[in-house]
């Protein structure tokens, strides 16, 4: 812990404008087994005070003024030195932190190890290590490399480090559910949901936990201090998706100084895109960790200076928040977590607690159903014919190429011209021997009905599949009545001049229309009686795809005749009229 908590010590700093200039100072360079030589010490000391001559926001304590002092008190300049000793030194050298390097040569191999030690804590956060060759080429690089590991290209404040480190503390020191590896776990272990996992390396999880193989989730890892994400050179923050506990799906790679080096999906536990890579189109993503005035400490994902996307807050009291984060604020899923270990699950809004998980899933079921409710709304009901009929177990294809489900020789059917998007016309009615009798026939939205001007529906009887009938109706694209009298003949036209003159009869109006009712469509003849309208002769295309053809006396089947259902699988079955 103490060395992810001193990392975020040099990285948080990049952010804060009022960053002091802290100074530090260097040790001799130990060897506890005197293989290397004077000179390969004073390399490895020297290669450290230029890297702290070149690490912002850091300045090198003079090694004179430093050695005099040791002297002065008579302080080991190499062996085994107690952090009580380095601590007392560095306070009366008025540094902040001291650097405290040790080497260890075998044949031609090189071994450095640098510590650093925080003054005002005593304690020793970070510490790297780096193996080289012998050669003074070689040492010089490495101390460079070292001093990236220490510094970066950041500066600090004890303050946020202090802040951060005491806001983790408590926010973990009072949790009982511990990782395999000895970390803490502050969450439900139980059944999926969100938790903060802080592991014994240091690295640090936040989000889904708990899911199956199946489910995927997504959650923000932090790398320990000293170390890199698996497989993503550079890379010390992952922001996104997991399955099974690896990372798979989308996912952002951010390194130490907060900048995205990778964007792009991921497959057990790697990157499939080029590594890394540059995106210009993210350039105002970053990954930052932020100082706020009361020393609340927020890390997480930003764009333009917003936090925006998956985000961690830490209060000075040990209380903390993860959760997604949209213009500033918490929006969405997140988890809250107080210093006793407790925590709450819910969904923000605008920052503030809006319901229980399980209050939001309900609500998510709710408007998927309505959803799917208008999306059936708005297929166009000749698709769903065609849908209906293209499902058929049972069906029959005649030699012009029309389909027709039902009692295909004798009873009721429905027939179209064929399975496409968009038939040309739909027959729904009764047949014997093969041929129409009594029904309706729907042409496309694009086509009228043979010798009908204007003509788009005809509910009538037919003889030898042509219609004939005494009191025939025909309806245009508006639904208004257009001509209602005889079919006769051979001719399959109105017997009497088109439009007919006498519409209406007893106070009744008859209109056809395509009307919907919760997802259901009704398409047929509506008869309006005393400014209402009753259903009167159509199909309805219910929600689940189903359908009925029927009769209606005032919206009441009513045994007015036979109807015929029509299921989503194509089955059907014949609801007999009432004797």
């Amino acid at each position: 812990m103490k060395q992810f908590l001193s990392f975020l010590l040099f990285l948080s700093a990049i952010y804060s404008l009022n960053a002091q200039t802290l100074k530090v100072a260097i040790w001799e360079t130990k060897c506890s087994d005197g293989s290397i030589t004077k000179f390969q010490s004073v390399m490895v000391r020297g290669g450290m005070e230029t890297a702290v001559a070149n690490a912002p926001g850091f300045t090198g304590y003079d090694r004179a003024a430093f050695d005099e002092i040791v002297k002065e008190h008579n302080f080991q300049r190499s062996g085994a030195v107690s952090e009580s000793e380095i601590k007392r030194l560095g306070e009366m050298a008025g540094v902040q932190y001291v650097i405290v390097p040790e080497a260890m040569a075998d044949g031609n191999d090189f071994y450095i190890i640098v510590k650093m030690l925080d003054v005002e804590s005593g304690e020793f956060g970070a510490a790297y290590e780096e193996l080289c060759t012998s050669s003074a080429s070689d040492i010089k690089k490495a101390c460079a490399k070292l001093g990236e590991k220490l510094f970066g290209a950041s500066s600090v404040t004890s303050d946020i480090i202090w802040s951060w480190r005491n806001a983790l503390a408590k926010a973990t020191e009072n949790v009982t559910a511990t990782t395999d590896g000895g970390g803490k776990h502050i969450g439900n272990t139980d059944e999926p949901g969100l938790v903060l996992q802080y592991m014994a390396d240091g690295s640090l999880y936040c989000g889904g936990y708990g899911y199956s193989a199946n489910d995927a989730t997504v959650g923000m890892f932090f790398a320990a201090d000293g170390y890199e994400i698996s497989n993503c050179p550079g890379g010390w923050v992952y922001a996104g998706k997991y399955r099974n506990g690896l990372k798979d799906g989308e996912g952002f790679v951010y390194n130490r100084n907060g900048q995205l080096v990778y964007f792009g999906n991921f497959e057990n536990d790697a990157p499939t895109g080029t590594y890394p890579g540059s995106y210009p189109d993210l350039s105002a993503l970053s990954f930052k960790i932020l100082m706020m005035p009361d020393g609340s400490i927020y890390s997480g994902e930003m764009i333009n200076g917003n936090s925006e996307g998956m985000g961690l807050y830490l209060w000075p009291d040990g209380n903390a928040w993860f959760g997604f984060w949209e213009g500033g604020k918490q929006n969405g899923m997140g988890i809250q977590m107080d210093y006793l270990g407790s925590y709450t699950y819910g969904i923000w809004k605008d920052g503030q607690y809006e319901m229980t998980l399980e209050e939001a899933e309900k609500k998510r079921q709710e408007e998927e159903k309505e959803r799917i409710r208008k999306e059936k709304e708005s297929i166009h009901w000749s698709q769903r014919v065609c849908d209906l009929v293209a499902n058929a177990k049972s069906k029959q294809i005649l030699p012009d190429g029309s389909i027709r489900i039902g009692d295909t020789i004798n009873g009721l059917c429905l027939q179209i011209s064929s399975n496409s998007i968009f038939f040309d016309w739909m027959y729904v009615g009764h047949i014997k021997k093969g041929q129409w009798t009594d029904g309706m026939l729907v042409m496309s939205d694009y086509a009228d009905i043979t010798n009908c001007d204007n003509g788009w529906v005809y509910v009538g009887q037919f003889k030898n599949g042509i219609k004939h009938d005494k009191h025939a109706k025909v309806y245009d694209h508006s639904g208004k009545m257009v001509y209602s009298g005889a079919f006769q003949g051979s001719y399959d036209a109105p017997a009497y001049p088109y439009p007919s003159p006498h519409l209406v009869k007893s106070g009744s109006s008859y209109t056809f229309a395509v009307t919907s009712t919760g997802g259901d469509k009704y398409i047929g003849v509506y008869n309006s009686y005393q400014n209402k309208l009753y259903k009167s002769e159509g199909i309805v295309i219910y929600d689940d795809n189903s359908a009925l053809f029927a009769m209606w006396y005032y919206d009441s089947l009513n045994g007015m005749a036979d109807a015929i259902r029509f299921k989503s699988n194509g089955e059907y079955e014949i609801i007999p009229k009432e004797k």
